[in-house]
């Protein structure tokens, strides 16, 4: 429940404009010849139910709105679409100077003591989500685009709000694609 939990935050991490994407293609490859795409089945994911069909239906939605034509099979279509979903945890630390002036005398031009204050380094642990969205030549089986989105992750507040983010996130990595049409 908690690994559950974890990834459903990680969707949450694209309704924030700090969004980080990347992209990569094969330059070779004419994308206008394209016309129909199928999402590939992943039995072994690791995300819920419930946000593996939001992730799904915003991919479908999105090339669905750039005049793709989705398919049951991918082995009669275009395209085969894959995506993952990936958490990782990390840490910043912030040290806070609090003082005030020196202390101690001054004897011809040499100071004798030292400054009083104090420090303290906080801790701050986050998780960062990462999506992959990773594009098939069906023909060929190979790769021939593949965009990723990452960002600081929070946990949603519902089924609308989990909707939301994921569709944004989906729509800023597939801005790009397909590309050069």
């Amino acid at each position: 429940m908690r690994r559950a939990a974890v990834i459903l935050m990680a969707i949450g991490l694209c309704a924030c404009s700090s969004i980080s994407v990347e992209s990569d293609w094969d330059t070779s490859v004419d994308f206008s010849t394209f016309q129909t795409f199928a999402l590939i089945d992943n039995p072994e994911s690791t995300i819920n139910r419930l946000v593996d069909e939001r992730i799904r239906n915003a991919i479908s939605t999105d090339l669905e709105s750039k005049g793709l034509s989705q398919l049951d099979d991918y082995d009669d279509a275009d395209l085969a679409i894959g995506y993952e979903v990936t958490t990782e945890q990390r840490a910043t630390y912030h040290t806070i100077h609090s003082g005030w002036g020196a202390s101690g005398f001054r004897t011809s031009n040499v100071r004798i003591g030292a400054s009083v204050g104090t420090s303290q380094t906080v801790r701050n642990d986050f998780t960062v989500g990462t999506l992959v969205i990773a594009v098939f030549r069906v023909e060929d089986k190979t790769l021939i685009w593949e965009g990723s989105g990452s960002d600081t992750v929070s946990p949603s507040r519902g089924p609308e709000e989990s909707t939301q983010k994921i569709n944004e996130a989906v729509e800023k990595i597939l801005g790009g694609f397909p590309p050069g049409v």
